[in-house]
């Protein structure tokens, strides 16, 4: 979302804001503040002269008992859209991630969060790199040490077509011109943190889970 201002007004009625936490990652409606939401005439790039739209913007927080973390929203009418500052983020479990997974995969989340795919990208390849190097994964390539980390975990083998298409995904965001997938944008990065994070899941955190059920029995 581009947003070029070409006047604005306060909103004449409270606007709804629903959506995901930042912070804490809960679906809310969030709380309207006492500072006023604006309602703001746009205009297309490069073009100030002529007001072309409406959105709607103001301040917001989360009504979480334990959160009420504060977000700036823009809401496009036309198109349905509302974006928030600090952007939404990918949950997932840190449970049991080592260090160096963590950063790297915090770090790909953020950059997706920024829509940084190319970033995000060649984050998801340096988590996958760290996942090997913990799992003591070895070879002089990405490709050798996937295909070492298959006697290292214990998940099913339909994984290692997806690390090796993150592989590919890694590498397209480091070069000039994207080899294997037609680009690499917004689906393709989700595609890729979700199979990244179901792979974490199953690599480090599937034993905790069971036995969190296991502890309940009476």
């Amino acid at each position: 979302m581009s947003i070029h201002i070409f006047g604005n007004t306060p909103a004449t009625r409270p606007i709804t804001v629903k959506g995901y936490c930042p912070d804490c990652g809960d679906s809310v409606t969030f709380d309207s503040l006492r500072s006023v939401d604006l309602t703001i005439t746009t205009h297309e790039k490069g073009i100030p002269q002529t007001g072309s739209g409406t959105c709607h913007a103001g301040l917001r927080s989360c009504p979480g008992a334990d959160c009420h973390f504060l977000v700036f929203y823009i809401y496009d009418p036309s198109s349905g859209e509302t974006k928030f500052f600090p952007p939404v983020k990918i949950s997932f479990d840190k449970k049991n991630l080592p260090k160096k997974v963590l950063q790297a995969f915090e770090e790909a989340i953020d950059c997706f969060a920024n829509e940084c795919f190319m970033s995000t990208g060649m984050m998801i390849r340096k988590t996958l790199e760290e996942v090997c190097a913990d799992r003591g994964a070895t070879g002089d390539n990405l490709f050798k040490k996937i295909e070492s980390l298959k006697t290292k975990v214990s998940v099913p083998n339909d994984f290692f077509d997806g690390l090796h298409n993150l592989r590919f995904l890694g590498n397209d965001a480091a070069h000039i011109e994207s080899q294997v997938f037609a680009s690499l944008g917004h689906k393709e990065c989700q595609a890729g943190l979700n199979v990244l994070r179901m792979f974490l899941q199953s690599v480090y955190q599937y034993k905790s889970i069971l036995e969190e059920l296991d502890s309940l029995k009476s």
